[in-house]
């Protein structure tokens, strides 16, 4: 992807069909659900989460999972929702 090497990316998709296609090129991604996420608190430097919150159903689910988003990341401020 031409960045950092020094960089990590991991990524989640509950479709598995797309997980199988990232896995294929080479990124590390696995399928999990986004109100419970794979992930250790504060084990990451930066969140994104891009076209997720309008598939979860009600006000509350989608609070969750950026509440769960929240606890994954270091220092809670780079958390980007588009």
């Amino acid at each position: 992807m031409g960045l950092n090497e020094g960089i990590q990316i991991e990524g989640i998709d509950m479709n598995i069909e797309l997980v199988k296609i990232c896995q294929q090129r080479g990124y590390k991604v696995q399928q999990s659900d986004c109100l419970s996420l794979p992930y250790d608190d504060s084990t990451f430097d930066y969140c994104l989460n891009i076209a997720v919150l309008h598939h979860i159903s009600t006000v509350e689910r989608r609070l969750k999972a950026i509440q769960e988003s929240l606890q994954c990341f270091i220092h809670q401020q780079q958390f980007h929702c588009c």
